[in-house]
């Protein structure tokens, strides 16, 4: 009797590291996805507005409110949420039972480059588990527009000021797109950072794709005004939105992308082989 109970839970651990590891159940998975996405891009277009919040406040509150008010139209989200999480379990072990096989005894030359399929399903895995970590542990902090060379902008948790001041912007000045002519291709906005003593601390310039860090948060451009040249002296003021976030996950998904780097070189570097072994042979 000692050793049944062992024998029957391992033969239970067994059965559920198969049954996650079986390309049946991928298979699965991938149609029940399918069929959740076509459900949700006519539910989305009636409701886009209650999945806007979602990055403003967190998975697990967006869930708890947002979603659970209106799940009529967010049910499919829910169901997205448990097809992924089976889809991401489904990969690790289905990757692992082959890299087991790869690194056992009978471990054949040029091994490391057969793993070079299985890095990127593991990266897969690993950029979900990033994504999942920014909506669930990433702050952000409430929208802010700021004016050119106006009163800076006290940031929470005594971490300072911030202002913007405005340096000679690029514009586009080409013949082939004539809809953009004299747009602003980067509007020149250069953020000072002050510390709560006033002592400034840095200044940094930020566009569209150019975000700046400070204090752990980073600050994106979402939009600012004038878009071009020929509207900037058409009256108005002149405005720069800012998105403020920290999210301590940015660098889960980071090692994802780096992950699937690798493994693509492997892949790459392993196909090449063969084709050089083949022509050898010819």
């Amino acid at each position: 009797m000692a050793t049944s109970r062992p024998n029957w839970l391992w033969r239970l651990i067994r059965s559920i590291w198969l049954f996650f590891g079986s390309l049946d159940l991928a298979v699965y998975i991938c149609l029940f996805l399918a069929v959740d996405t076509a459900l949700a891009y006519p539910l989305i277009q009636k409701s886009l507005t209650t999945f806007i919040p979602l990055g403003e406040v967190g998975l697990w509150t967006w869930l708890t409110s947002y979603g659970r008010l209106t799940f009529s139209h967010t049910f499919w989200f829910y169901g997205l949420l448990v097809g992924v999480t089976f889809l991401g379990v489904n990969s690790f072990v289905c990757s692992t039972i082959r890299v087991w096989a790869i690194l056992g005894p009978r471990r054949k030359k040029g091994w490391l480059l057969k793993l070079g399929p299985h890095f990127t399903h593991y990266a897969v895995v690993v950029m979900l588990l990033g994504y999942l970590g920014s909506y669930t542990l990433a702050e952000a902090l409430p929208g802010r527009a700021l004016v050119p060379d106006g009163p800076p902008f006290k940031l929470p948790k005594n971490l300072g000021f911030v202002s913007a001041r405005l340096e000679k912007p690029k514009i586009y000045a080409g013949q082939r797109l004539e809809f953009f002519d004299q747009w602003y291709l980067d509007p020149g906005i250069v953020l000072s950072f002050k510390k709560p003593s006033g002592d400034q601390t840095f200044e940094a310039r930020i566009a569209y794709n150019q975000p700046v860090r400070y204090a752990g948060y980073n600050f994106y451009l979402a939009d600012f005004y004038p878009k071009n040249a020929t509207s900037a002296g058409m009256g108005g003021y002149k405005t720069i939105k800012l998105t403020i976030r920290r999210d301590p996950a940015a660098n889960i998904y980071i090692a994802g992308i780096i992950i699937f780097a690798v493994g693509v070189a492997l892949y790459l570097a392993d196909l090449a082989q063969t084709f050089r072994k083949r022509g050898q042979k010819a």
